[in-house]
């Protein structure tokens, strides 16, 4: 069970189940209930935003609407630790990191 969001529509469902041990039970303090939902929610928000978002208007057709200094600045983080892994081989199956 996933929470997802659709770019057409830019919403977000996050499904009832969410409101169910483990990540809502009876006896847990609140900041972890609270804290725990608002890393869901914050992750599906980004989800508006990010790889798929930022292709995506208002009115749910293709526009590219970030600035390019933007989408650089977005990207920066990704491309740091691209670097930083990509001469890498995964121990067990002896295979190198590769990014999509």
């Amino acid at each position: 069970v996933n929470g997802a969001h659709f770019l057409p529509e830019n919403s977000n469902v996050l499904p009832a189940v969410y409101l169910q041990y483990p990540i809502y039970a009876f006896g847990l303090p609140s900041s972890v209930i609270m804290g725990t939902l608002g890393s869901l929610i914050g992750h599906e928000i980004f989800h508006a935003f990010g790889l798929e978002g930022r292709n995506v208007f208002l009115d749910g057709n293709l526009h590219t609407w970030w600035s390019q200094k933007a989408t650089e600045s977005f990207e920066a983080p990704q491309h740091c630790v691209e670097s930083l892994y990509s001469n890498e081989t995964e121990e067990t199956t002896k295979l190198k990191v590769k990014w999509a």
